[in-house]
């Protein structure tokens, strides 16, 4: 509880909550960069190239953009990591997983 002095103006922002991507060991956040890592490797392509690749990709699935961010070419730029709801982590994975499916390459962690 907290006291709010008289005369003073406060913003309150309400926004739709939705539940935080996991972090840490057999988490969305390390099945994303683990599979980013693994198919940099495969592919010869730098990590960050691929997670751009991924996310744009996710795109289509409803990942949302960054809209106060424009790529170097004027095209749209998704949302950092650190701000996606768990389901978008999933479509993240999910685009990781038809990457790999692409290339014939067998993700370690992927139990499919």
């Amino acid at each position: 509880m907290f006291l709010m002095a008289p005369g003073k103006l406060f913003l309150v922002q309400i926004k739709r909550w939705f539940p935080r991507r996991s972090t840490g060991a057999f988490s969305e956040n390390h099945a994303l960069n683990g599979y980013c890592q693994q198919l940099a490797n495969h592919t010869g392509h730098e990590f960050d190239e691929i997670k751009m690749y991924i996310k744009r990709q996710a795109i289509k699935r409803g990942l949302r953009i960054d809209k106060n961010r424009l790529g170097p070419e004027g095209e749209a730029v998704p949302i950092s990591e650190r701000d996606m709801t768990s389901q978008e982590a999933k479509w993240c994975i999910k685009e990781c997983l038809l990457l790999a499916d692409f290339h014939d390459y067998k993700l370690r962690g992927d139990n499919r």
